[in-house]
């Protein structure tokens, strides 16, 4: 029901505004072939295969494979209303003929898979906007599996629920991938570890503004429910770690005779039931500019290696240049929203020099490198001084949003400094997260909300510039969070994020 919500807000993009250009040379399933598999037979590279609304199994719609084409197959309205279900039959799709990344899937439901949703063997294809979710793999990757020097790009997509012995939403062995803006949430592994992403085996993975929450390690080595790395590289950049669970070792993350790089990351109230609740350290390991906070148990945990801190936040200190142990002050912790207050100490205070090549905005898709004037800048660098976290600090006039009232019953909403005249949709969700609307108007806008009931609650047609409205709401829907998106471009604006009394 999760995914259904999501999908849907990808697929309307903002009142149901998200119908595509017809491109000549398209073809399209069922008009001009009966099944996906015979329509990527006839396709030549270059070539659309654009796949009706509907629920696609049997002979034809799984096992899927490309056959070395450069082609795009993409849903006709989004992940919600196209569905691949494999039905315990294998995989949604296989790629086994050196794809590369101009092999695009795009807007699929991926479900069923017994054999991982999406296999990836020696390929490097695009994954973009679909949802993995409710997939299985007795061994590797329930929801994607990357082998044999693949090296995919994983982009704009949700990971939920799916099993597997080693990396239930994504694992990665002996081959490269990228995962970017992606969220991961209630996959679990029984065997090895890695909830959300295993890398291992000399395998070389970077994830970028991604949130994990709420994945599990579990069994007799339960380690790290969010990402592991093992006996590999891998860099974690701009990333959000909440509420996941290990029943051995490495709440948030585990890093295992690897060299891995964390930068600008959020770490916060995961659990391990031994060590490194936030974080366990086996190899040559680095942490900068980076929050660790409230992991039950400990923050950091070092087994063996070098590793290094610095200008990071960390709850009862930590050696190393810039560290610092005072409480980063975020928005609603118990709501998990991480983003940083203004009395937050965290701003301006990490390492400029710190964040990778162009990265330069934040996980919710904000410009990073923003002064606020009225925090000290402690960090390193000529200012503006980067952030300490996932989130960077907005200042000045932006778009803005406030709530008055109380609920259950009748509240306002303000706004301000909205773009004038333009459509703006209210959008509400249970949880703070990072997803990013995949088609419409406002497709690659990035929400600061989550995955749980996320919804697009009512459309304004000549909303923007300054206004109001109100509403009553009732009890189900308190402690919920809103934000606001004006259809002005792509990515469209957003105003913060407001929790609901």
């Amino acid at each position: 029901m999760r995914a259904n919500a999501i999908s849907t807000l990808a697929a309307m993009g903002l009142a149901a505004l998200s119908c595509r250009e017809v491109v000549a040379g398209e073809i399209h399933v069922p008009r001009d072939f009966r099944d996906i598999q015979a329509a990527i037979d006839a396709a030549a590279p270059g070539q659309s295969v654009v796949v009706a609304d509907g629920v696609w199994t049997g002979r034809g719609n799984a096992n899927i494979t490309f056959r070395g084409k450069a082609i795009t197959v993409r849903s006709a309205n989004g992940p919600a209303a196209c569905i691949i279900d494999a039905q315990r039959g294998g995989s949604a799709f296989v790629f086994n003929a050196r794809e590369g990344a101009a092999s695009v899937i795009e807007g699929f439901t991926l479900r069923g898979a017994s054999q991982s949703a999406v296999q990836c063997l020696g390929a490097g294809p695009t994954i973009r906007g679909c949802i993995l979710n409710d997939n299985w793999n007795g061994l590797y990757g329930g929801g994607l599996f990357a082998d044999s020097a693949a090296s995919p790009l994983l982009i704009d997509c949700i990971v939920s629920n799916n099993l597997a012995g080693m990396g239930a939403g994504a694992a990665i062995v002996r081959s490269r991938a990228r995962i970017e803006r992606c969220e991961f949430f209630g996959n679990r592994t029984d065997l090895f570890g890695g909830g959300g992403v295993a890398a291992t085996d000399a395998a070389d993975v970077t994830i970028i503004d991604s949130v994990f929450h709420e994945n599990q390690a579990i069994g007799f080595s339960g380690n790290g429910s969010g990402v592991l790395i093992s006996r590999a590289t891998g860099l974690v950049v701009n990333s959000l770690f909440y509420r996941n669970t290990a029943t051995f070792i490495g709440g948030g993350l585990s890093s295992v005779l690897s060299t891995t790089r964390i930068v600008n990351c959020t770490v916060s109230n995961n659990s391990a039931a031994d060590f490194g609740s936030g974080l366990y350290i086996d190899g040559n390991t680095s942490v900068e500019n980076s929050i660790f906070w409230n992991n039950i148990v400990d923050e950091i945990y070092v087994a063996g290696g070098s590793p290094t801190v610095r200008y990071s936040t960390i709850r009862g200190g930590w050696g190393g240049e810039g560290t610092r142990s005072d409480d980063p002050r975020f928005v609603d912790e118990g709501g998990d929203n991480y983003r940083l207050s203004a009395a937050s100490s965290a701003i301006d205070a990490g390492d400029n020099g710190a964040v990778p090549q162009g990265i330069d905005v934040d996980l919710d898709g904000n410009p990073r490198f923003i002064d606020d004037p009225a925090a000290p800048d402690t960090g390193r660098g000529t200012p503006p001084i980067v952030d300490i976290g996932a989130y960077e600090r907005q200042s000045g006039g932006g778009f803005v949003l406030a709530i008055v009232g109380d609920c259950p019953g009748r509240v306002r909403l303000q706004w301000f400094n909205a773009a004038p005249g333009r459509p703006m949709g209210i959008v509400f969700a249970r949880s703070t997260g990072s997803f990013r609307i995949v088609g419409g108007p406002c497709a690659g806008t990035r929400l600061g909300l989550g995955a749980n009931q996320l919804q697009l609650v009512t459309v304004i047609g000549t909303g923007g510039g300054s206004g109001q409205i109100s509403a009553t709401i009732g009890t189900n829907t308190c402690r919920g969070h809103v934000q606001l998106v004006v259809s002005d471009g792509s990515p469209c604006s957003t105003s913060n994020v407001v929790q609901l009394p």
